[in-house]
């Protein structure tokens, strides 16, 4: 029976690393060890106490490692071979959303956690393997690019767009990245100038600090008065939605794409809905094309990962990484847990 190291979140700011026992393989499964997990926001709402989620649970869902044991019926993948992991277990077929295609809603997901230690069990089909110049730390964020991919289809990017992102973190960023690989004008959106300047530098054709600058007269100068083709909303303000909204031009396609807490309502005017033929849509997780596409936008180098990582932690300190994804500080956290054992 093998022990391994793995942090467990038991309620509000409690996370301990603790010894567990590995759970069995079944006839499909692989065992992998874990090289890098990032930290995603939804971690940090758990971390928090601001999840539904069941506890004590190991959180942790953005990662990559090596096959270091496969079942019985595997035999197209071997041991040693690096690989990104799908964490989300969806059951394809059982449930009403899987049947209607949307398999990012699965109500039968499992496993989507458990990144956050040696050790973890999956399924072979929820593996991928890497090119052999593809970066584990890169590919380690396949899933969050995964979600973005997910929303940009919501977007209704093409060639010649113009697209608002309202918040440069990690996932606007990746957004604008996106963006610009499928043909977009990006005007980017935030308070926070750090932001605004990695923004700048991966593509960003106009920045536009919104405590100082007046966003909505930027974007009618950058459109002739138009508006835009679409808005994605990556920061959780509801005020941000209501703004938004007002940016679009006709036809044009409002993402939702970061999660509001504590839920609340927005005043949106029906008329302006009506008349300007505005969409108003969200976008949540991911389906499996969306994980092929976005670890082939790494694999291909259309999007720079690795200049967003900005703080790397150990497993032992994944409550600092916590803490610090909290401050906005930096961009993107990624816990190193065995990447350099191998």
């Amino acid at each position: 029976m093998r022990i391994l190291k793995a942090a467990i979140c038991y309620g509000l700011k409690d996370i301990r690393i603790e010894n567990i026992k590995l759970k069995d393989l079944e006839p499909d499964d692989v065992l992998i060890k874990i090289a890098y997990c990032g930290v995603c926001p939804s971690d940090v709402r758990v971390y928090e106490g601001l999840s539904s989620m069941e506890l004590p649970a190991i959180l942790g869902h953005e990662y990559t490692g090596w096959i270091e044991k496969v079942g019985e019926n595997v035999h197209d993948i071997k041991v040693g071979t690096r690989v990104a992991v799908d964490p989300g277990q969806k059951c394809y077929t059982r449930c009403e959303p899987c049947k209607r295609g949307y398999t990012n809603k699965c109500k039968n997901m499992s496993n989507a956690y458990d990144g956050f230690a040696e050790y973890h069990v999956t399924r072979r089909m929820n593996v991928y393997p890497l090119k052999d110049e593809t970066s584990m730390l890169a590919a380690a964020l396949s899933e969050p690019l995964a979600c973005v991919v997910h929303g940009q289809k919501q977007a209704k990017i093409k060639p010649g767009s113009v697209v608002v992102v309202i918040g440069t973190g990690p996932i606007g960023l990746l957004h604008i990245q996106t963006s610009k690989y499928l043909g977009a004008k990006v005007i980017a959106s935030d308070v926070i100038e750090q932001r605004l300047k990695v923004a700048k530098e991966i593509g960003a054709d106009v920045i536009v600090n919104s405590s100082k600058d007046n966003l909505s007269e930027i974007v009618a100068q950058e459109t002739e008065g138009s508006g835009t083709d679409a808005v994605i909303i990556a920061v959780g303000r509801p005020e941000i939605v209501e703004q938004g909204v007002k940016l679009l031009g006709i036809g044009g396609n409002l993402v939702i794409f970061a999660g509001i807490y504590p839920d609340t309502s927005v005043g949106i005017s029906p008329n302006l809905i009506h008349y300007e033929e505005i969409n108003i849509t969200g976008s949540s997780d991911y389906t499996d094309q969306d994980f092929i596409e976005a670890l082939r936008l790494i694999e291909e180098g259309h999007i720079d990962i690795e200049k967003l990582v900005t703080n790397i932690y150990p497993l032992e300190e994944v409550a600092q990484a916590m803490e610090y994804v909290r401050t906005n500080k930096g961009l993107k956290v990624v816990i190193d847990i065995g990447a350099n054992e191998n």
